[in-house]
């Protein structure tokens, strides 16, 4: 287990291809997260529910894809 990177509750690591992380969290689903972007997130957390939105818009729009989160798709918490 590890901590959800939105939300920060326990979540299932993935092992996949993907270069970054890919997390399944019981209350965000399952998503993933580009190396990227980790290396370059530092301490700045996400708006949750905003996230938790783009994350639905994203399987709704593109069923069977998993959603990556990147320097482009990220919501900040203000």
């Amino acid at each position: 287990m590890t901590d959800c990177l939105i939300c920060g509750a326990n979540a299932r690591k993935i092992e996949s291809g993907l270069d970054g992380e890919e997390l399944n969290c019981p209350d965000c689903g399952h998503y993933g997260v580009s190396g990227t972007f980790l290396a370059t997130k530092r301490d700045r957390r996400f708006d949750i529910n905003q996230t938790r939105m783009w994350l639905e818009r994203h399987r709704h729009a593109r069923p069977g894809n998993l959603p990556v989160i990147s320097d482009l798709s990220a919501l900040w918490a203000i």
